[in-house]
C-alpha cells in the first residue's frame, strides 16, 4: 500500500508539472496565435483544470454560475449555468471514482425529487416527439425551456447526495462578492447604454445584458443576503457594512422598474418576523410599509420627481386616482394586460384535457414570428404560451408540467425546508448554517406569494433549499470521513 505522505508528493509533482507543461503550451500559442490563440485555449483547458482539480468543491460552481450570470454568445446562446452543470457533474465523477467523498448519515431524499426528474424528462421527450412528428426543429429551443426545469433537480439530487457543506463560508463570501460585482456591471452598462463582452470568449456579463432590469433579480437576492448576514454578525461595523448593502440593494430594486421586484424587498422582513413570530417587529414594518405608501399618495409629486424607472417600480404602492397630472397606471396598462392574457392561455392549456390537467403540455418549437413587427400583442402571447414562457411560476409549472407536478415540487420544499424553518422559528440566525437557511425560507416563500405574476420553474429556489437542507443535517452528525481507497 502506497505511503499518504508519498502519494501526496507525488501528485503534487504530476500537479507542478502539469502546470508547467500548460504554462508552456499557452506561451507558446500566444507567440503564434496572438490573443486569440490565448484565450481560446485557455477556455479549452479551464474546465478540464476544474474536473481534475475541483475535488470537494465540485458544486460550487452551481451556484456561482447563477448568481453571477452571464452569456457565451457563440452559434447559439448559452447561458453560464447550463455549462457548469455538466462541469459539476464531471468534476464529481473523479470524486466517486477514487472513493474521496465523505460519508453522510443524511435523511433520504423523498420519491418526489425522482418522479421529478422523470416527469420533466418524459415531457421534454413528448415535446421532442411532437415536434419531429410536426417536422416543426427546434429541438434546442424546446430542451432548453425544460432544461430551466431540470437543472436544480439534478443538482439537488447530487449535491444532497454527494456535496460536502463544509465550504459553506467560501461560497457565501464568493456570491457576496459576485453580486456586488453583477450588481456594478448593470450600473455600468445602464450608463454606457451599449453591451460590453470580453473578447474572443464572445462573453456576456451577467447583468449586462439587461442593464438594470437585471436588478429584478441580483438586487433582490442582495438585500435578502445582506439582510441575513445582519442578523448573523456581532460587530457593529459588520451590521452597518450589511445594512448598508442592503438598503442600496432596495434602492437599487427601486431602479429596476419592477414593481413585482419592490413587493419582494418589501416581504423579505415580513417573511422573517412571521417566521419568528416577532409580532412586534411586524407591526413596526408594516407601519414603515404604510406610512411610505400614505405618503406618496398623499403627496404623489414625489413619486414624479424620482426617474421613470423608479416611477415605474414605486406605482405599484399609489392608486389610480392618485397620480394627478401623469397617470403611471396608464403608462403600465399594456404590461398589465400582457401578464393577464399569459394567465389566461396558462390556465387554458393546463385544463386542455384531463392529461395536461395532471401531467402539463407539450412546449413547442421557437417561433420567428414572435420577434416579427407586425405581430400583435395576442400573436405574441400565443407563440409565448407555445413555447412555455408564461412569465410566472405558477403558471409554468402548472402548463408545463401539471399539478403532479405542483404537488411533486411543494412536497420536495416541505421535506427540504421543514428542519431549516423550525431552526429559524426557534433560534433565528445564530451562525453560518442559519444565514443560508433564512435564505432559503425566503426565496421560496417569495416564490410562492408572487408565482401568480412573476418567475419560472423554481430552480433557483431548490438549489438554495437543498444547500440547506444539507447543511442542517450535516451539523447532526460529525464531519465526514473519506473513504479508504
Amino acid at each position: 500500500m502506497i505511503d499518504p505522505k508519498t502519494a501526496r508528493r507525488v501528485s503534487q509533482s504530476a500537479i507542478l508539472i502539469a502546470g508547467l507543461l500548460g504554462a508552456l503550451f499557452l506561451i507558446q500559442t500566444t507567440a503564434k496565435q496572438g490573443l486569440f490563440g490565448f484565450f481560446s485555449t485557455l477556455l479549452a483547458i479551464l474546465p478540464v483544470a476544474w474536473i481534475i482539480f475541483a475535488g470537494s468543491r465540485w458544486w460550487i460552481l452551481m451556484p456561482l454560475a447563477v448568481m453571477f450570470g452571464g452569456i457565451f454568445v457563440l452559434e447559439y446562446k448559452i447561458f453560464t449555468h447550463e455549462i457548469a452543470l455538466p462541469l459539476c457533474l464531471l468534476a464529481l465523477l473523479p470524486m466517486i471514482a477514487t472513493r474521496r467523498l465523505g460519508v453522510h448519515r443524511r435523511a433520504f431524499l423523498p420519491s418526489a425529487s425522482l418522479l421529478l426528474l422523470l416527469l420533466l424528462t418524459g415531457n421534454a421527450l413528448a415535446s421532442l416527439y411532437v415536434a419531429r412528428l410536426g417536422g416543426t426543429g427546434g429541438t434546442g429551443s424546446i430542451l432548453r425551456i425544460y432544461y430551466h426545469g431540470l437543472w436544480a433537480v439534478i443538482f439537488t439530487l447530487a449535491f444532497y447526495r454527494f456535496g460536502e457543506s463544509r465550504h459553506l463560508k467560501r461560497l457565501l463570501i464568493l456570491i457576496y462578492c459576485l453580486g456586488v460585482l453583477r450588481v456594478l456591471v448593470s450600473i455600468v452598462t445602464y450608463f454606457l447604454g451599449r453591451y460590453i463582452y470580453v473578447p474572443y470568449l464572445n462573453y456576456v456579463l451577467g447583468g449586462m445584458a439587461q442593464g438594470l432590469l437585471d436588478l429584478r433579480f441580483t438586487g433582490v437576492q442582495l438585500a435578502i443576503l445582506s439582510f441575513a448576514c445582519s442578523l448573523w454578525v456581532s460587530s457593529k461595523w459588520a451590521k452597518g457594512f450589511h445594512a448598508a448593502v442592503g438598503l442600496t440593494s432596495v434602492v437599487l430594486v427601486v431602479m429596476s422598474a419592477g414593481r413585482v421586484s419592490v413587493a419582494m424587498v418589501c416581504a423579505v422582513p415580513v417573511i422573517w418576523a412571521l417566521v419568528r413570530r416577532k409580532f412586534g417587529w411586524l407591526s413596526v414594518i408594516g407601519g414603515i410599509l404604510l406610512i411610505t405608501a400614505l405618503t406618496l399618495n398623499q403627496a404623489p409629486d414625489i413619486l414624479y420627481r424620482l426617474p421613470e424607472e423608479a416611477r415605474r417600480a414605486l406605482s405599484i404602492l399609489v392608486r389610480e386616482s392618485s397620480t394627478r397630472w401623469v397617470d403611471q397606471h396608464e403608462l403600465v396598462q399594456a404590461s398589465n394586460e400582457w401578464h393577464l392574457r399569459l394567465m389566461e392561455l396558462g390556465l387554458e392549456r393546463w385544463t386542455e384535457s384531463p392529461w395536461t390537467f395532471l401531467f402539463g403540455n407539450h412546449v413547442e418549437a421557437y417561433d420567428k414570428g414572435y420577434e416579427s413587427l407586425s405581430a400583435t400583442m395576442e400573436v405574441r402571447a400565443q407563440v409565448a404560451a407555445r413555447m412555455g414562457l408564461y412569465e410566472s411560476g405558477l403558471w409554468t409549472v402548472l402548463a408545463v408540467a401539471g399539478g403532479l407536478g405542483l404537488v411533486l415540487y411543494l412536497r420536495l420544499f416541505f421535506f427540504l425546508l421543514r428542519d431549516p424553518w423550525r431552526e429559524i422559528h426557534q433560534h433565528g440566525v445564530q451562525d453560518l448554517a442559519h444565514v443560508f437557511y433564512l435564505w432559503a425560507i425566503v426565496n421560496f416563500f417569495l416564490w410562492a406569494c408572487f408565482a401568480w405574476i412573476a418567475g419560472g420553474y423554481p430552480s433557483f429556489e431548490l438549489m438554495m433549499a437543498a444547500i440547506a437542507k444539507a447543511a442542517y443535517e450535516d451539523r447532526k452528525e460529525p464531519s465526514p470521513a473519506p473513504q479508504p481507497t
